[in-house]
């Protein structure tokens, strides 16, 4: 359980703040375009960037039958350091916020 806590990244008032005013705007428009900076969203399609998040985070195959998916990043934070990263499934109505945090972490999932 220690390996587990030490793992895990304490966040800030400002940065949860951040969070909600990004499921909030979410949860009312699913592409990002009703957050708090629109401009800073774009969705991820197609190249090793997408495919790569989608093996990392097991979103090839649900229920055994292949889909698409929507992966869409928002540059957020001090300086549009930090980034999210979520999918919308439309026929579900449901959002999955994937990743929330620094660029470089990012990256990392990407190679």
């Amino acid at each position: 359980s220690n390996d587990v806590f030490k793992a895990t990244k304490k966040i800030t008032k400002k940065e949860k703040d951040e969070v909600l005013d990004i499921l909030n705007g979410l949860s009312q428009e699913p592409s990002g375009s009703s957050l708090p900076k629109p401009h800073k969203v774009k969705q991820i399609s197609g190249g090793q960037a997408n495919k790569s998040l989608e093996n990392h985070f097991g979103l090839t195959k649900k229920g055994g039958e292949e889909y698409k998916t929507n992966i869409y990043q928002y540059r957020c934070g001090q300086g549009g350091k930090k980034r999210c990263i979520w999918t919308s499934h439309k026929s579900e109505k449901t959002v999955s916020i994937l990743y929330y945090g620094s660029r470089n972490k990012l990256e990392n999932l990407w190679l």
